[in-house]
């Protein structure tokens, strides 16, 4: 569930789901 998020936390991108659900929404369905 966090996989997607390790590679974006050493980017700084800490913040919840709910500000990187839309830029990452695309992301999420290829790694869900």
């Amino acid at each position: 569930q966090y996989n997607w998020h390790r590679p974006h936390a050493s980017l700084g991108y800490q913040p919840p789901i709910s500000r990187i659900q839309l830029p990452l929404n695309n992301v999420l369905g290829l790694h869900n």
